[in-house]
């Protein structure tokens, strides 16, 4: 199936710039062309806001992205009780994992869920996606986990390209050869400064996504490109100089608490 209207409909983006084009408006572009299996794909798809505004929620931080499929008094009700029906993250879906987990387990029992249940829906179109989001997730998870000196691999999703034992000891040239494209986004961690650090990986991404939807621009991975995209444009546009030196400061604060309970 060809999106050549849909696609061409989209705005020409690029990194760190701010977004025009609301969310609502994306979905409603979305309900017209798209067929019925790939509107499924692309609802399951906004989820990742919801998941997003549920980690901000239960860090206790102001901050909320619009264009999920859970309102506010939702998310509320969804935190409270762990339960919210007509999503995938009811808490019969996984009712023994439950019990006992704090927040940000559950957090991450979640994302298993979606990317889980994505890959299925999508028959495997996605793999690619998928396998390389949750690399990087997982390297990022790891390489704060190796600063605070806890246990890597405590917050590890399965689905990536590396076992859960590789994140603690992975060089940038381990990979390079096999995955270069992956090799390209952990080596942005490296940028010192944070604003060239967020648009290095981005561009980054953004190659990669190319690199995937290549053969299918004007298929549903060329859609699925555009939407990846889109979604890190509208996350880049929370960017706040100050709240984020906030931000910084109170983590830098926990990551030294974290330690010395480590150690003490």
């Amino acid at each position: 199936m060809s999106y050549y209207g849909l696609i061409s409909g989209f705005p020409d983006l690029k990194p760190g710039q701010n977004l025009n084009l609301e969310i609502s408006n994306l979905k409603a572009a979305l309900n017209q062309y798209l067929t019925e299996d790939d509107l499924l794909i692309t609802h399951h798809f906004f989820y990742q806001i919801d998941l997003i505004n549920f980690n901000s929620i239960i860090q206790k931080k102001s901050i909320w992205l619009s264009g999920g499929n859970v309102p506010k008094d939702e998310m509320t009700k969804w935190i409270k009780t762990g339960n919210l029906e007509d999503t995938p993250f009811v808490l019969e879906a996984s009712q023994d994992l439950n019990q006992n987990l704090n927040p940000t387990q559950i957090l991450q029992q979640h994302w298993q869920i979606f990317y889980d249940i994505l890959k299925d829906i999508s028959n495997s179109r996605l793999s690619k996606f998928i396998s390389f989001e949750i690399s990087l997730k997982n390297f990022f998870k790891s390489h704060l986990e190796r600063i605070a000196n806890l246990e890597v691999g405590e917050h590890y999703i399965e689905g990536g390209d590396f076992d859960r034992f590789a994140y603690n000891k992975l060089l940038m040239g381990d990979i390079q050869a096999e995955h270069p494209q992956l090799a390209a986004a952990l080596s942005c961690f490296d940028v010192k400064n944070s604003f060239d650090r967020e648009i290095k990986l981005l561009e980054s991404k953004w190659k990669y996504y190319d690199y995937i939807s290549f053969f299918d621009a004007f298929g549903f991975l060329g859609v699925y490109s555009r939407l990846c995209k889109y979604l890190d444009l509208h996350k880049w546009q929370l960017n706040n100089k100050e709240l984020g030196l906030k931000n910084m400061e109170a983590f830098s604060e926990k990551i030294i608490n974290q330690t010395e309970e480590y150690y003490l």
